[in-house]
């Protein structure tokens, strides 16, 4: 037998014959806490504190759970403290412990981690002169989680689900498979956690983890279009555990396509009074439709097709921009935006109108009275003329002119100048030329078709009719 199989013995020996050490009740803040992610390296700590301050350690035993027979063992009664000798336990250790007395606090590492190392873990110290002292550390060590799944109607997704109606309930599980201990599931959205409806969870006795999945149920409101849902799976950490942080928390998430009509369809933009002759553009806009709203431009019951289409803000904002050129005859005219989602054809369309006030020249047209034969017209005769104006504006001013001058109101030469009409009286050969009139508004000024008067000598006339 070998000095180090004999000095094993001696230890088990006195080991076996030391009353329990686990058996007395512990307050939970006198257990250590230690957790460690499988594969990675453990430390279990273990400071020797003699009762005596010149006193020292020289025997350190290390017991698993109940047992009675230590699994490690730090020999140093044969010299200094920092010198002593090594034994394991091959069986429960596998040479992959080892007692570190150089660190601040002498600890036991096992490297790399077991899922089977785990367990309540009792360190014993022997003094030359104290009693002995115990530290009692709870090695936890954990199996990651699998990734999250989530599933919508038994089915796994990814990206986004949908398309939703809008205020359907969605019902929502995340699934987690393989972690130690019970892994716990979160869900987030925005920011916020929600709580689950209900949270399953079995274990798997032949590989000692757990199978998880939480439940939600969603509205799928306006407010929700486009946001992410997230769910996460972490490994809980005890308060008070040594490196408490175990960084394996991992993510699933899904977007929310919902399928929502406009809010709301408007002009925006323009001004109800326009000019003949020149180009208008009106924006049409619809808010809040997802997938975009479609829009169309309407004359009545006929389709413009001088639209130029665009999506803002994410989809959220539809524009349809029409270009006219525009003339008279749209004065009064209504044009009509529509919007409409084409995901939802059961949906009325919504509306917005607009009446349009043209403004343009006046159309201006002269004639002589209609009781007047312009052939038969004689010096000392009346003649009257009527200017017709159709104008938007309302015309400001009616000029008459006479080959070209202006004709000035003179009740004493029997010229009369009233608005839309032009009298003369006791007419005379120099009254004969062409007559035109004038209407202006802000728009412009317009001269009417020209009316020429002929006056006859009364013998003249009758040598004509004779």
């Amino acid at each position: 037998m070998g000095p180090h199989c004999l000095v094993g013995l001696v230890i088990l020996i006195l080991a076996s014959t030391e009353l329990q050490v686990t058996g007395a009740a512990l307050k939970p803040d006198q257990v250590k806490e230690v957790w460690v992610v499988a594969g990675e390296r453990a430390e279990l700590p273990c400071a020797p504190s003699p009762k005596l301050s010149l006193d020292k350690p020289v025997l350190v035993l290390w017991y698993r759970s109940s047992d009675t027979l230590p699994v490690y063992s730090y020999d140093a009664r044969a010299g200094e403290f920092s010198s002593g000798s090594r034994w394991a336990d091959e069986s429960a250790l596998g040479g992959r412990a080892d007692f570190n007395v150089l660190s601040e606090t002498p600890t036991l590492v096992l490297e790399p981690a077991q899922p089977r190392d785990e367990g309540v873990y009792t360190c014993r110290v022997d003094y030359r002169l104290s009693v002995s002292t115990k530290t009692v550390v709870n090695l936890t060590v954990v199996i990651p989680p699998g990734p999250p799944m989530i599933l919508w109607g038994g089915r796994a997704v990814v990206g986004t689900i949908g398309p939703l109606s809008e205020d359907e309930k969605v019902e929502l599980s995340c699934r987690s498979e393989g972690g130690r201990p019970q892994p716990a599931l979160t869900w987030w959205l925005r920011g916020h956690q929600l709580a689950p409806v209900s949270l399953d969870s079995t274990s798997d006795n032949a590989t000692d983890t757990y199978w998880v999945e939480s439940h939600i149920s969603v509205p799928a409101t306006r407010d929700l279009q486009g946001a992410a849902l997230s769910c996460h799976v972490h490994t809980p950490t005890r308060p008070h555990a040594q490196r408490p942080v175990i960084n394996q928390t991992q993510t699933a998430s899904i977007m929310l396509n919902i399928t929502l009509p406009p809010l709301a369809v408007r002009i925006v933009g323009s001004d109800q009074h326009v000019s003949a002759g020149r180009p208008l553009r009106l924006e049409c806009q619809a808010l809040g439709s997802f997938p975009p709203a479609q829009l169309s431009w309407w004359r009545g019951h006929s389709r413009l097709r001088q639209v130029v289409r665009e999506v803002e803000g994410g989809g959220n904002i539809t524009k349809a921009t029409l270009t006219l050129m525009i003339d008279r005859s749209f004065h009064g005219v209504t044009l009509t935006c529509r919007g409409s989602n084409p995901a939802l054809p059961g949906t009325p369309p919504l509306a917005d109108s607009l009446k349009l006030n043209v403004n343009y020249v006046p159309l201006v047209e002269l004639s002589m009275g209609r009781a007047l034969v312009p052939q038969a017209i004689q010096e000392g005769a009346d003649v009257y003329f009527e200017c017709s104006v159709v104008s938007n504006p309302p015309y400001l001013r009616v000029e008459w002119f006479h080959d070209g001058k202006v004709v000035e109101h003179n009740m004493s030469a029997g010229v009369v100048v009233s608005g839309l009409s032009l009298v003369i009286r006791h007419l005379r050969r120099e009254h004969s030329g062409s007559y035109t009139c004038a209407a202006t508004n802000t728009e412009g000024v317009t001269t009417s078709n020209p009316v020429s008067l002929t006056v006859r000598r009364e013998l003249m006339l009758r040598r004509f009719y004779f």
